[in-house]
């Protein structure tokens, strides 16, 4: 009897269905139970054992003699071969993997890849705490805030609205201690993490933390790398702090870029306080 390689169709299954095991002179059934299950090309492995002693040292793997809600991937061998890592892969119609899930040697880790397959995201089980790792132009942690008094663009700086609480605004006056953080995605820079998640012409990202260009006015003063920013007059700018009574409680974060005159948009570290 050939053991089939693949398990091929596009079918749907109830409450119970038969797992099929297809060989070139007889058909077998194994029974098993799901409330939703959809096949559509699926790889079981590239070794079948008799139904008595299953195994699947494919991509995705059926658990020996028993069959539950899990899928397994890896761990398991036919008898005689080591036990390997599991992958479980999503691919696009090129073949080119947009994310994968594996055991490491740092416990699990997903992969997120670009379609050009550069790494943009990964969760990492790490050896004692896990961790998240965002690459690419990926700099700030923001918040999806409503805001009022018209649209804003990516880089102004905005402020708590005292007569719709939880809303914002854009800044119009010099040391205000209700600043909040500068509107996310200035220059091409997208947040890392956006907290809320809603995003339309009355919801903005805000960057509350980390990376992001700001619009400044260094009408008030030059600004260099290194100095402490606060609101300003010019709606929506930034300028270089001086009056540091004043800027108790007024800070919004410290230039990374330096601006000798004008208006414009630089490089700022996000640190309201």
């Amino acid at each position: 009897m050939k053991h089939p390689k693949y398990v091929r169709g596009s079918f749907f299954l109830g409450l119970a269905f038969g797992l099929l095991i297809a060989g070139s002179d007889r058909l077998q059934s194994v029974g098993a139970v799901a409330q939703h299950f959809f096949f559509n090309s699926v790889r079981i492995g590239d070794w079948l054992g008799p139904p008595t002693d299953f195994f699947g040292t494919g991509d995705l793997l059926v658990s020996r003699r028993t069959f539950t809600s899990e899928l397994v991937a890896g761990a398991l061998a036919k008898p005689g071969d080591e036990p390997t890592p599991g992958s479980i892969r999503v691919r696009d119609d090129a073949g080119q993997t947009q994310v994968q899930l594996a055991a490491g040697e740092q416990g699990g880790l997903m992969t997120v890849r670009a379609v050009d397959g550069t790494t943009t995201v990964q969760i990492i089980g790490g050896t004692s705490s896990g961790r998240i790792v965002l690459n690419g132009q990926a700099l700030d942690l923001a918040e999806a805030f409503p805001f009022v008094g018209g649209t804003l663009e990516p880089g102004e700086v905005v402020v708590i609205d005292p007569e719709h609480p939880g809303a914002l605004r854009r800044s119009w006056r010099a040391y205000d201690r209700a600043v909040v953080g500068v509107v996310a995605g200035a220059n091409g820079l997208t947040s890392g993490i956006v907290l809320g998640g809603k995003t339309d012409a009355a919801h903005r990202p805000v960057a509350l933390v980390g990376r992001v260009y700001c619009w400044v006015d260094a009408s008030y003063g030059s600004i260099q790398p290194g100095d402490l920013l606060t609101t300003s007059p010019t709606p929506g700018h930034a300028m270089r702090a001086q009056d540091m009574l004043k800027a108790r409680g007024a800070i919004l974060g410290k230039a990374l870029q330096h601006l000798q005159s004008g208006r414009g948009k630089i490089l700022v570290l996000i640190k309201a306080a």
